[in-house]
């Protein structure tokens, strides 16, 4: 089944016809077709962001394949569930991050055969790998996540090597506060408190 599934995603994504969707269309409104079954505006949501979510699961995963194939699962994910999306708060791109991330994450930690987690279906990836927003953040499409995108990656070179480990192990590895502590022989306070100063102190470089 899951061999037929990935077959038909190749299918989809990868057919040369031309589109009749048009591409100038907001995120939000490719979303709304994709929740009512357009393949059309799926591949362009594909087109739009894969090439923005690979290096992040890549990250994450730290191979090439592995990658593609977590790329995969996450537009799976986008098209079988569009209709959990919360189009009120219309936030694609940050949903499709969060979504990318954590489904890298889920993935390293079944590679890894953590003890004590959790069987994967239907309800699991609706309770763990689905994002749930806040109203209050920010809305980022395209042209200003490209516009953003050297800027975001400079702003890395300023933050000491200690900030850099805790980033990396709580966003890019998924690890607990306390793993992180134990790691860096600091208190669990410090870990939260740094993490929390190093991610206020990228958003408001990003956003001034």
């Amino acid at each position: 089944m899951i061999v037929i599934v990935k077959y038909y995603y190749t299918f989809i994504f990868k057919m040369d016809n031309q589109l009749s969707v048009e591409t100038t269309l907001s995120d939000r409104d490719l979303m709304l077709r994709v929740r009512d079954n357009d393949v059309e505006a799926m591949e362009i949501l594909y087109d739009r962001y894969s090439p923005l979510l690979f290096p992040l699961i890549k990250k994450i995963v730290g191979n090439q394949e592995s990658a593609e194939e977590v790329l995969t699962e996450v537009f799976l994910i986008i098209w079988k569930w569009a209709d959990q999306f919360d189009f009120e708060i219309k936030n694609v791109y940050t949903w499709m991050v969060l979504l990318a991330r954590k489904k890298a994450i889920d993935s390293m930690k079944r590679k890894r055969s953590e003890n004590g987690i959790d069987d994967y279906n239907d309800e699991y990836e609706i309770q763990n790998i689905l994002p749930k927003l806040s109203p209050q953040i920010k809305i980022l499409e395209l042209d200003k996540i490209i516009s953003k995108s050297d800027k975001i990656s400079n702003l890395l070179n300023v933050l000491n090597q200690e900030q850099k480990l805790i980033l990396s192990a709580a966003y890019y590895k998924g690890l607990e506060d306390k793993t992180i502590a134990d790691k860096l022989n600091i208190p669990v306070a410090a870990v939260k408190l740094k993490l929390q100063f190093t991610m206020e102190l990228l958003m408001q470089k990003i956003y001034r």
